[in-house]
């Protein structure tokens, strides 16, 4: 985050402080024990904030990002750096096991009103709250999910296996690259008046997209795409900070003798139903459908379609 001026370091490592110690998933570490993996909430933990040494924006990237020991809270760290040009940098990291996309926002409302001077607001709920209720939910997931999922995704299309520029390993290794393409403005707002006029969202219009290309590319007209959720089902928890971000599979059907108002319209219903049924985890539809699990990819998608919001401002 570039800030507007020169920070009152002490100030923002004081206001980093209480917004850890007003937050248990903050103060949470996972321990190896004999009978398995268990989360550990402490009541205080130590947190610097240092000031980076670094003569560019990579070298500073370098020297901040490092693995994290899941064992030592907080699993957040945070620098500052001034680059050459004397701006002010905040750097943030975050590991994802205790926060999600929607949290970091969340984190950094909180952050701004203690380094005002507030004091930190009385939560009656925090994701501890969520995961007992979770791990106490008997017999997991509704009948009704666990109904649409086995109805939903009864006679599985066989694996998509796009083309690719060089032969998938054995064993999932993270190596990728990246590859960046920006529509024009007047594209991107046509984009935007064809979903109004047809009740369609832009996440809708784009993967129903994406559906036809990835259909192109593998000749194939019932394909499975990987769709994250956010997990926020209820009031409740939509303030809370914490992993609630799930992923689930959705069926595309890009068949070339249905017209483009049909499929646009199938696509929107399937994602309905997809978030209409997100009450269930990824781990319990593998299960629910007996599937064979391997180290070289997900037994029910190999992409993956996601849409954040970008605030232009």
């Amino acid at each position: 985050f570039v800030l507007e001026s020169a920070p009152d370091a002490a100030r923002l490592q004081a206001a980093f402080r209480a917004l850890i110690a007003g937050d248990p998933v903050l103060r949470t570490s996972f321990v190896q024990d004999p009978d398995g993996v268990f989360a550990y909430v402490s009541d205080s933990v130590s947190f610097a904030l240092p000031v980076l040494e670094a003569d560019s924006f990579g070298a500073a990237c370098a020297a901040f990002l490092r693995p994290f020991d899941l064992s030592r809270a907080p699993l957040l760290r945070a620098a500052l750096w001034e680059d050459p040009d004397g701006r002010w940098v905040l750097l943030l990291d975050v590991h994802h096991i205790i926060g999600d996309g929607l949290s970091t926002p969340l984190l950094m409302r909180r952050l701004d009103t203690l380094f005002q001077g507030a004091r930190a607001e009385a939560r009656p709920l925090s994701y501890l709250d969520y995961a007992y209720a979770l791990s106490a939910r008997e017999g997991g997931a509704c009948q009704t999910c666990r109904s649409y999922w086995s109805s939903r995704l009864q006679a599985l299309p066989d694996p998509l296996n796009p083309p690719t520029d060089f032969s998938r390993p054995l064993a999932f290794d993270f190596r990728g690259d990246q590859l960046a393409y920006s529509l024009s403005p007047a594209l991107s707002q046509a984009c935007d008046t064809y979903c109004e006029t047809h009740g369609l969202t832009s996440y809708t219009l784009f993967l129903a997209a994406f559906g036809v290309l990835l259909s192109r590319m593998s000749g194939k007209d019932d394909l499975i795409v990987g769709a994250p959720v956010s997990g926020r089902l209820w009031p409740e928890v939509r303030d809370l900070c914490g992993p609630f971000i799930n992923t689930l599979p959705l069926r595309l059907l890009p068949r070339k003798d249905q017209a483009l108002s049909g499929y646009l319209s199938a696509v929107r219903e399937a994602v309905m139903q997809v978030l209409d049924h997100q009450n269930i985890s990824l781990e319990e539809i593998i299960s629910l459908l007996e599937l064979p699990r391997t180290l070289d990819r997900n037994p029910l998608y190999q992409v993956m379609f996601s849409q954040r919001p970008l605030d232009a401002g």
